[in-house]
């Protein structure tokens, strides 16, 4: 069988997840491992992470933020656990966003954040 056409040639183990990721806060939603879902990204600093984990290898840390109407969120704006994802596919769009496709991988926790003054990014600790 040609290596090429088994489908579970390119997905990770939980140990090849870096442990300090971008953070990517999420509005009114909340994504699961298994699920592959759009997200909008408009915030400069979300703009940034995305473009950073892009660089790094397309795994990002998902949160949900406490307070959908905050728009610039800080570490006391998000909750401490999240998902693990991957980037599958990007799309800048004219208007200066850009619309993501994202495969969740794993959940996991923060267990510290890393100083950034451009964007939120943590230590994180996978849970299975």
């Amino acid at each position: 069988m040609n290596d090429t056409t088994n489908p579970n040639l390119h997905i990770e183990t939980l140990e090849q997840i870096p442990n300090i990721l971008p953070i990517l806060p999420l509005r009114d939603v909340v994504l699961f491992p298994y699920m592959i879902f759009p997200v909008l990204v408009g915030r400069e600093s979300s703009l940034r992470a995305a473009n950073e984990s892009l660089a790094r290898g397309k795994n990002i840390l998902l949160v949900a933020q406490k307070n959908s109407s905050v728009d610039e969120p800080t570490e006391e704006d998000v909750y401490r656990e999240g998902t693990v994802a991957k980037i599958l596919q990007m799309l800048k769009l004219p208007n200066g966003l850009m619309k993501i496709l994202v495969d969740g991988i794993a959940q996991a926790n923060i267990t510290k954040f890393i100083p950034n003054a451009n964007f939120l990014e943590a230590e994180i600790l996978v849970t299975e």
